[in-house]
């Protein structure tokens, strides 16, 4: 993690950056992954996504969905950034994926 921006680590090779972009008219979030789009949330109700270009391994990419959900929930509540790694490790573990390590990068 370094700042809103990630990368996933499986089997000693690193994946993405992972991140988000507002869309032009703020009305909702473009997903990207190695600064190339591959989603778009419009709404709560209307999210699309698409990974199959990146030929990701299965755990990267269910480590990258929920960890950008993970993301997005927070930027929807407003939830103070002191705590968003421990809920994160959380739903990581809820998920099966606590093998995951989290690493926090970000620069004060």
């Amino acid at each position: 993690m370094c700042g809103d921006s990630f990368e996933v680590y499986h089997r000693k090779r690193s994946y993405g950056r992972f991140t988000y972009e507002w869309t032009e008219d703020l009305s909702g979030l473009e997903l990207l992954c190695e600064r190339r789009k591959f989603g778009e949330i419009c709404t709560v109700e209307n999210l699309c996504a698409d990974l199959s270009d990146f030929a990701l391994p299965v755990p990267v990419w269910c480590v990258a969905t929920i960890v950008l959900g993970c993301i997005i929930r927070e930027l929807g509540t407003g939830s103070p950034d002191p705590d968003r790694l421990d809920r994160l490790r959380k739903e990581l573990d809820h998920q099966g994926f606590a093998k995951f390590e989290l690493l926090n990068r970000d620069v004060a």
